[in-house]
């Protein structure tokens, strides 16, 4: 079954979501985009106050990556940090991996890489390249997201039948896939059939499902009850 990761914006939010269930606090800042980086302080605050659970920060695009050192120590407690694909090609994308692990010294399978399923949008690769770029360069997670946080979603872009065979490359290839873009409770059924690694949520656990909104524990509850 998935696991349940939760894109949270503070520590009242990181509290909500370990509170209702979630196997992943994700730390984001959903105004910055898909996967906008939180501040520094931020990040240390969720770190420390939630050092038994499994944490995830979000980076921003890798084509944008520069070296702060302050990032080493701000990441030590993140077992996943996420870097979205957009206006960039596989050569640039691993020579930025390249500096991302002689700078930070993070090891390639606690780097996630985001593909995007309006991939045209973002000018980035097309999600179903990934699996073997992934396998070739070490990374063990790959998440399909949205770019634009739109009326759109993942099922706008990419039907369950791409996502099944994407997943399933994934298991050949021994990449854990992630599924997140704007989900929404008529997409059960099919992250039920798909069966993702994670299923990651947003908006579909905000107040009145606008991800801007702060989190809803009934919403995460409910989302842990049915696929988990």
């Amino acid at each position: 079954m998935p696991e349940l990761l939760v894109s949270i914006r503070n520590a009242e939010e990181a509290r909500i979501a370990k509170l209702g269930g979630a196997n992943w606090i994700d730390v984001k800042e959903p105004r910055k985009g898909p996967l906008g980086k939180a501040e520094d302080q931020v990040l240390e605050k969720i770190a420390i106050d939630n050092k038994l659970s499994k944490l995830s920060a979000a980076m921003g695009e890798i084509i944008n990556y520069s070296n702060v050192s302050s990032y080493n120590f701000v990441l030590e407690n993140y077992s996943l940090i996420k870097f979205g694909t957009s206006t960039a090609d596989f050569p640039t994308i691993q020579q930025r991996l390249t500096e991302i692990a002689r700078n930070s010294q993070r090891s390639p399978n606690s780097i996630v890489l985001a593909a995007y399923a309006d991939f045209k949008r973002a000018e980035s690769p097309r999600p179903d390249l990934f699996p073997a770029f992934c396998a070739q360069e070490g990374i063990e997670y790959l998440l399909i997201d949205t770019f634009l946080k739109d009326n759109s979603h993942l099922f706008t872009w990419l039907s369950s039948q791409e996502l099944s065979c994407i997943r399933g490359e994934c298991a050949r290839l021994g990449i854990k896939l992630a599924l997140a873009g704007k989900l929404g409770v008529e997409h059960i059924p099919a992250l039920r059939e798909i069966e993702p690694h994670i299923v990651g949520l947003r908006s579909a656990v905000c107040d009145d499902g606008v991800r801007d909104n702060s989190i809803s524990l009934e919403r995460i509850q409910f989302w842990k009850s049915q696929i988990t």
